[in-house]
């Protein structure tokens, strides 16, 4: 090929690229070949004016021309309202709303005769308010049983204040901005011999929350008041330890001739065992265990030892005399039948179901031994107890008529007899008394038998009366007795009514 057909050909070759650049570049002005797109038609904005996770909402634009934001709500603002050909990321900024907000607008977008629009939802504020717990227990000193002051947590979206109904507790804040917050509630001893209960308020926004704060009269507590000692050192029981029970650490001290371990403790019950030097001297002694906690409280024992090798001194009544004598005649008006006398006539009151019975039986003193199975009731002049499967027995939490620090031997006696049908069927029903707490022992003078033999109720037919007596061995008035079935717990038909139950002197307590 010559030269001058070689020019000739780059030249063509050149004439024609040169003419297709040029007729690309009219067709891009004249938008042909022009486009425009954005990456998110829709957004959707929290009342922060942020996607859902929290970020700044954005979208991204592309373009083969030069273009720019022709319309857009002006709470709506953006990092670019224009730009040149290629992409680009925009972001979106726009002031929070509060529970009344809640709007829509629109961004538009022009590129050459293209344009898009680009839809914008901000939600109104759904405000939010939590506290948890929403009741809280804490001791006399106003900590829980752990030690520690306590706490609720707070968690809301708006501003927020909390209010009190008792000065006797503050919380350590009061006001506040969203967020979440650990709120320390600070309270005063009670002091009082009631328990009480504070109610903090917690308002945020249109919102608003409590906690109820319940403040006990428990704190540091010592499970014995008082002890008494023989001029040995010797308690009644040979009891030497009790129970420190306390909201902080604490600390015992007490009279030289007391000797307390540990002398220290901490959150929660302890176990405080304690000994007692001999009384060489003539006269009674008293002294103290004390014991103070970090949280300002103070638990004492009094400690009386005699002189002599008794603890308890006889209470000096003659022999026969009756502390208790009961017949319940107050039963009559309830009108239970006579099921003993008839056993056709087996209508009786149960307690749990006449709240006057039920009222009358608490307001003579007595109690329940097993409530829960719901077993007593009133007949025509005395009680009857148990019903298919569930057994009970009848308390006397306290002897009447027994001076203070004075005891003696009794006779409890009482009348029993066995459920009977119209067929002349008995129960089989065997009674014991037993000495819940307290001082005394049951027809043995040891001192530490407190159940009975069982004894079985033992009548030939209805109408009858089975009279049962045993001896309490040195009882005082904290001594706390039941008669019962020995069939506690267990399933079956043992059936049986009590009347006249007395205690009378049975003899001196022995010095």
């Amino acid at each position: 090929m010559s030269n001058r057909n070689l020019i000739y050909k780059v030249l063509g070759w050149s004439t024609i690229l040169l003419a297709t650049v040029l007729f690309g570049s009219c067709s891009d002005e004249n938008g042909m070949d022009a486009f425009l797109d954005v990456s998110k038609s829709e957004i959707e904005l929290t009342y922060r004016g942020l996607t859902e996770d929290g970020n700044q909402a954005n979208f991204e634009v592309g373009a083969s021309q030069p273009w720019e934001v022709i319309s857009k709500d002006e709470w709506i603002t953006l990092n670019h309202t224009s730009g040149e050909r290629g992409r680009i990321t925009l972001f979106i900024s726009a002031p929070m709303v509060d529970i009344h907000g809640g709007r829509e607008g629109t961004i538009v977008i022009q590129s050459g005769k293209s344009t898009e629009v680009v839809s914008i939802v901000q939600n109104k504020k759904i405000e939010a308010l939590t506290i948890t717990p929403a009741e809280i227990t804490v001791g006399k000193s106003g900590l829980l049983v752990s030690g520690d002051k306590p706490t609720a947590d707070l968690n809301t979206n708006s501003d927020w204040r909390i209010e009190s109904d008792q000065t006797w507790l503050v919380p350590n804040i009061l006001t506040g901005t969203e967020g979440d917050y650990e709120i320390t509630f600070n309270l005063e001893h009670n002091n009082t011999t009631q328990n009480r209960t504070a109610k903090v308020m917690v308002y945020s926004g249109e919102l608003k929350d409590s906690v109820m704060v319940k403040q006990t009269t428990d704190g540091l507590k010592a499970s014995m008041s008082r002890i008494l000692a023989n001029k040995n050192g010797n308690t009644e029981g040979n009891v030497n330890s009790f129970t420190v029970s306390s909201y902080a650490n604490w600390t015992a001290t007490s009279d030289s001739w007391i000797t307390v371990t540990p002398a220290t403790g901490g959150v929660g019950k302890s176990t405080v065992t304690f000994s007692i030097d001999p009384n060489t001297g003539s006269a009674e002694r008293t002294g103290k265990i004390t014991f103070t906690s970090e949280d300002g409280l103070i638990a004492e024992v009094d400690v009386i030892q005699t002189a002599t090798l008794s603890v308890y001194d006889d209470d000096g009544q003659a022999i026969g005399y009756v502390y208790l004598n009961e017949d319940f005649s107050w039963c009559t008006q309830f009108g239970g039948q006579d099921q003993v006398a008839n056993p056709a006539t087996y209508s009786t009151i149960a307690i749990y179901s006449n709240a006057a019975a039920k009222a009358e039986f608490d307001a003579q003193g007595y109690e329940d031994f097993n409530p829960s199975v719901k077993a007593m009731y009133l007949a025509a002049h005395y009680l009857k107890m148990n019903k298919g499967n569930n057994q009970t027995g009848f308390v006397i939490p306290s002897i009447p008529n027994i001076a203070d620090r004075k005891a003696t031997n009794m006779k409890l006696s009482f009348d029993s007899a066995p459920n009977i049908n119209t067929s002349g069927v008995q129960d089989v029903v065997d009674i014991t008394v037993e000495i819940l707490s307290g001082p005394g022992s049951v027809d043995v003078n040891d001192g530490t038998t407190k159940v009975s033999a069982p004894t079985r109720i033992t009548v030939a037919s209805f109408n009858q009366w089975d009279n049962m007596s045993f001896v309490l061995y040195g009882a005082t008035a904290e001594t706390k007795v039941v008669i019962r079935t020995t069939k506690q717990g267990e399933s079956g038909q043992y059936r049986w009514f009590l009347d006249n139950v007395k205690f009378e002197k049975h003899s001196v307590l022995a010095p």
